[in-house]
């Protein structure tokens, strides 16, 4: 993985467990980041678009450092 990442998830998927994002972590060098979101289920952009837009412009705010 050569550019920084992190893992965005629905707190409340209910097809996926969001302990599942945390295996997906801990597979990743790095171990990224995961943005959990509030109260939003499996299907993100469609459930809760303003929080995954949120979410995605802090994470490209950030100093390049940060991953």
């Amino acid at each position: 993985m050569r550019c920084g990442v992190r893992i965005g998830w629905g707190a409340a998927d209910p097809w996926i467990p969001v302990e599942q994002a945390t295996r997906l972590r801990d597979l990743l060098p790095g171990s990224p980041p995961v943005v959990l979101l509030e109260e939003v289920g499996h299907l993100s952009p469609v459930e809760a678009a303003p929080a995954v837009t949120g979410a995605l412009a802090d994470w490209l705010d950030r100093p390049a450092a940060d991953g």
